[in-house]
């Protein structure tokens, strides 16, 4: 008998406890801006500023509205939040890709020959595309996201495979020629493939090509 009286007791000991506790809701309105930390003379350090400043609130907050109250419980609303203003529309920026540069033909420090080309590398490889097509290249298979064309090279009845390599560094694709994954092409092969390349290269590409002595 006891234990049946004494539930329902701690229930509404629970219930009557909860209207105890103040409500402390609205507390942050009352939050305020600390001074900046003042260092020692003589300390450098790096500029500070504040990561949760604190908004100038012109007005209070609107509290709670009590709408109604029957037998002693009390029932209130939470106003709507007043409409955000609308915000400036600013059109976006056009992103501005220019015309890859007329490729030239470099040397690296073992007096290979490269081609070098500045520009949007997407329309790099584009570009390359196009001109190896008009200088009649026989290819034999590409892959942009490894910047290879897989060429065949039919001179005096004899074939070789060649991987034309794209390398892209920051706005700029430096290409270079290759037998196999481990082993460059013979500057005699390379420098040949690369001028009937620059040849075969498209017309409306910017700056002339430049070649070193």
């Amino acid at each position: 008998m006891h234990m049946r009286l004494m539930i329902p007791v701690a229930v509404a000991c629970m219930a009557g406890a909860c209207s105890l506790v103040p409500d402390r809701s609205l507390d942050y309105t009352q939050a305020r801006d600390l001074p900046p930390l003042t260092l020692p003379p003589g300390q450098i350090t790096r500029p500070m500023t504040p990561l949760y400043s604190l908004p100038n609130v012109q007005a209070a907050p609107t509290p709670p509205v009590l709408v109604e109250e029957k037998r002693g419980k009390a029932k209130f609303v939470i106003p709507s939040p007043a409409p955000l203003a609308a915000a400036e529309s600013t059109p976006p920026v056009a992103a501005t890709v220019g015309e890859p540069s007329r490729p030239r033909l470099i040397t690296d420090g073992n007096g290979y020959p490269l081609l070098q080309v500045d520009g949007d590398a997407d329309r790099i490889w584009d570009q390359l595309n196009l001109a190896l097509k008009a200088g009649k290249f026989q290819i034999e298979d590409r892959n942009q996201s490894l910047g290879i064309y897989y060429l065949r090279m039919t001179e005096n009845g004899k074939s070789t495979d060649l991987q034309l390599k794209v390398t892209r560094s920051a706005g700029a694709s430096v290409l270079f020629l290759q037998l196999n994954e481990d082993t460059v092409a013979d500057s005699g092969i390379a420098r040949p493939l690369f001028t009937r390349l620059l040849e075969a290269w498209p017309v409306h590409a910017a700056a002339s090509a430049e070649t070193p002595s």
